[in-house]
């Protein structure tokens, strides 16, 4: 395989990982608006039994109701803070395979980089031995040799 076609493949390479990077970041986005929406679930929850103690002050009969209300919503927000301890397990899985993706990326970008670099040196090395025998030709002419 000649350096061109290395480098060839080394940039369908790149652009495959650089997909796979977008689709890692797009699965942690989606984890990270998940853990969002429950802790706007909490908030909510949270907010929800505030308003209803204060209309359960008003009230004397609202008490009891308020009571088995305020139950339901602690043990509601008790799941919702298990599912958020499990979500942040898994964003924090999502985030280092982005990591990883985001090296894997960087290696195949360096490894063209070198391949080009080396496309680079070749080049410069042939237009120097050319040179070099276009001066070895002009200085036999000059002496009157034949090479």
């Amino acid at each position: 395989m000649n350096p061109r076609q290395a480098l060839k493949s080394l940039t369908t390479l790149a652009r495959a990982r650089d997909l796979e990077l977008k689709e890692l970041k797009r699965q942690a986005a989606v984890i990270a608006d998940k853990m969002e929406r429950v802790q706007h679930a909490i908030d909510d929850l949270h907010g929800a039994m505030a308003v209803e103690a204060v209309k359960a002050e008003q009230s004397p009969d609202m008490l009891a109701a308020y009571a088995g209300f305020a139950g339901q919503c602690r043990q509601r927000v008790a799941a919702l803070e298990a599912g958020k301890e499990s979500l942040a397990a898994e964003l924090d899985l999502a985030d280092a395979r982005v990591l990883e993706g985001y090296r894997a990326l960087k290696q195949v970008e360096e490894a063209a980089d070198a391949r080009r670099q080396e496309i680079r040196d070749e080049i410069e090395r042939k237009e120097r031995a050319e040179a070099d025998d276009i001066a070895a030709v002009r200085a036999y002419a000059r002496i009157g040799e034949a090479p």
